[in-house]
C-alpha cells in the first residue's frame, strides 16, 4: 500500500505532464505529434524501468528485514534458553558440591599460610642462632691464632 502511495506520489507529476503533452500534441501537426508521442513512450519506458527498479530495491530491502526479524526472534530463543539454563544450574547439586570444595580449599590455604608464617620464623631464629655460633666461631679462632702467635 505504501508503495503505491510513494508510486503514485512519485510519477503522478510526470503523468500529469505526459497527459498535459498528448493533449497539446492534437493541435500539432502529424509529425511533431509521432516525434513527441516517441518521447513520451520513452518517458514511459524509462518511468516504468524506474518503477521496477524501486519495487525491486523495496522487495530486497524487505526480504532483508524479514531476515533480521527472523534472526533476532531465534537469538532471543537462544537467550530464553540460555537464561533458564543458567537458572537450572543454580539449584543444581553440583553447584554445592563445588562450593563446599571451595571452602575445604580456603581452609587448606590458611592452614598452608599458617605453617608457612612457622617456617619463616624457625628459619630466622635459625639464621640468628647461626650468625650468633658464626660470631662465636670467629672470636675463637681470633683468640687461636693470638695464642699461636705469641
Amino acid at each position: 500500500m505504501a508503495i503505491r502511495q510513494f508510486l503514485w506520489l512519485f510519477l503522478f507529476p510526470t503523468f500529469s505532464s505526459s497527459l498535459s503533452a498528448i493533449s497539446e500534441t492534437t493541435t500539432i501537426s502529424e509529425n511533431d505529434s509521432t516525434g513527441e508521442l516517441r518521447q513520451i513512450k520513452l518517458n514511459i519506458a524509462r518511468l516504468e524501468s524506474k518503477l521496477e527498479e524501486i519495487t525491486r530495491n523495496l522487495n530486497e530491502k524487505g526480504l532483508h528485514i524479514e531476515e533480521q526479524d527472523k534472526l533476532i526472534e531465534h537469538m532471543s530463543h537462544k537467550i530464553q534458553l540460555l537464561q533458564s539454563t543458567v537458572l537450572g544450574l543454580k539449584s543444581d547439586e553440583r553447584i554445592k558440591a563445588l562450593e563446599e570444595e571451595v571452602h575445604l580449599l580456603w581452609a587448606a590455604s590458611r592452614k598452608n599460610n599458617f605453617d608457612i608464617h612457622v617456617l619463616e620464623s624457625k628459619a630466622q631464629d635459625a639464621e640468628e642462632r647461626l650468625e650468633l655460633v658464626a660470631s662465636k666461631a670467629q672470636k675463637v679462632v681470633a683468640q687461636f691464632h693470638f695464642f699461636v702467635m705469641s
